[in-house]
């Protein structure tokens, strides 16, 4: 896997953009835009930098046989979390991100529909429903 992707798929998990990457390296944002775009291979400080502003090690993203940061491992997942990783890596995080925004944006309208179809419940007041008053309060589902 060549840096860029490794860079990439980084920024999806911090939930960066090139911009934020670039003020948190000090890269220059034309030079970050060039390196995702995989047109430019940034030196050894602009890498330095980069890496060290991601939170990856320089190792991993020097070598294009590692296919994960020995630093973070996937320790503690679970076999399906594990599973559902190694689909990720294999489709591609640029494919996984599209696909995660639009589920994100699917899930936004289907909660907003159920929130605009919600019907009041009525309940009665816990304090009351002991001293048998028959209150009720309104409650939105």
């Amino acid at each position: 896997m060549k840096f860029a992707e490794k860079l990439y798929r980084q920024l999806v998990r911090l939930g960066w953009n090139q911009q934020k990457l670039s003020r948190a390296s000090g890269v220059s944002d034309s030079e970050v835009s060039r390196i995702l775009a995989g047109k430019s291979n940034p030196g050894l400080e602009n890498a330095f930098k980069l890496c060290r502003a991601s939170g990856l090690s320089l190792d991993y993203m020097a070598d294009d046989n590692m296919t994960e940061d020995p630093r973070h491992e996937s320790i503690g997942l679970t076999d399906a979390q594990r599973d559902l990783l190694a689909t990720a890596n294999t489709v591609g995080m640029r494919q996984v991100s599209q696909l995660l925004d639009i589920v994100q944006h699917l899930g936004y309208d289907v909660a907003l529909r159920r929130l605009i179809e919600a019907r009041p419940v009525i309940e009665p007041l816990e304090s009351d429903a002991a001293k048998g008053s028959g209150q009720t309060r309104r409650i939105s589902g």
